[in-house]
């Protein structure tokens, strides 16, 4: 790593037409210091390198060569986080970069998906604040409460702006091409029973049934029957996904409770589904019973389940 930091303060210190004395000069060091640097004996001290790289004009990945594989790692963890406008254009300029690159391709296009969601959601949330505003501005302005509620992504009896047609054609294609990934049934399954396209979703189901567990079967057999008007039916199809103690069948079935407004009988598979799950265990559980605490005005008891 010294040789490789050394050989890169070289080559860019020759690219400024430097000698080593001058930029000895400007970091307020000997000359035989920037030699020991060059030459692997020694390495600037931390503190150092955020004026020596504005002298030699070069970047901290620059100095020490970072590998693509590197920004791959930092981005994915930069996405954890809220991004500034410095944060994003780096992210998509490595991003971009690294899918040139074939062995890199197929991830950095993954993460350019995330990245660009990601700054989507921030730009969601602070139209919804804008769009509060404006309503407070102008109650009875139409434009307002659309802007929010596009915002929001919330409900409305609007056949054209809520159908799914084209996720549904996409995943339609996608099984045929990629019939044993469950996955692809299973958004292709949601989506036709939302939008109320039972025969087609009934026909999916039986083409997913080699290719995925009986509870994401039952699941979704229920909310087949349910949406047919056979209630009874959906119930006894759902409350035998939980005959064993299974932690994903107890979530499963608190998230129709919760679906259906059952928030009670929800939040009690949800605990179940938290006291059966192997760590490392997934936040959803608790956060979903959080929300429903929270819709039922209940702040003591989301804090808790937040905590």
């Amino acid at each position: 790593m010294e040789y490789k930091i050394g050989t890169q303060l070289r080559s860019f210190r020759l690219k400024c037409n430097m000698t080593q004395e001058q930029l000895a000069d400007k970091l307020n060091v000997t000359s035989q210091t920037i030699s020991k640097w060059e030459n692997g004996l020694s390495c600037p001290d931390i503190m150092m390198l955020p004026e020596l790289t504005a002298v030699l004009g070069m970047t901290l990945d620059e100095l020490f060569q970072t590998t693509p594989e590197t920004h791959l790692k930092r981005i994915e963890q930069m996405l954890e986080h809220d991004l500034t406008e410095h944060d994003f254009e780096y992210a998509k300029r490595e991003l971009l970069n690294a899918c040139q690159q074939s062995e890199t391709k197929a991830q950095a296009t993954t993460l350019l998906s995330s990245l660009y969601l990601s700054r989507s959601e921030a730009d969601r949330t602070k139209a919804m604040q804008y769009a509060k505003q404006a309503i407070e501005l102008d109650p009875l302005n139409k434009d307002n409460h659309s802007l929010l509620n596009i915002a929001s992504n919330a409900h409305v009896w609007d056949w054209c702006a809520t159908h799914h047609s084209d996720y549904i054609d996409y995943y339609k294609n996608f099984i045929k091409q990629h019939p044993d990934y469950s996955m692809g049934y299973e958004w292709l399954i949601s989506n036709l029973i939302q939008d109320n396209r039972l025969e087609e979703a009934e026909d999916v189901l039986l083409k997913m049934n080699p290719y995925q567990d009986e509870c994401h079967q039952l699941l979704y057999k229920g909310w087949l029957l349910r949406k047919s008007g056979k209630l009874e039916e959906a119930e006894k199809c759902w409350d035998s996904m939980i005959k064993k103690d299974d932690w994903l069948s107890y979530s499963f079935r608190a998230d129709v409770y919760a679906t259906l407004a059952e928030y009670d009988k929800a939040i009690a598979c949800y605990k179940k589904a938290a006291e059966l799950e192997t760590s490392p265990k997934y936040t959803d559980n608790w956060l979903n019973i959080a929300q429903i605490y929270k819709i039922q005005g209940n702040s003591t008891d989301a804090i808790h389940a937040y905590q």
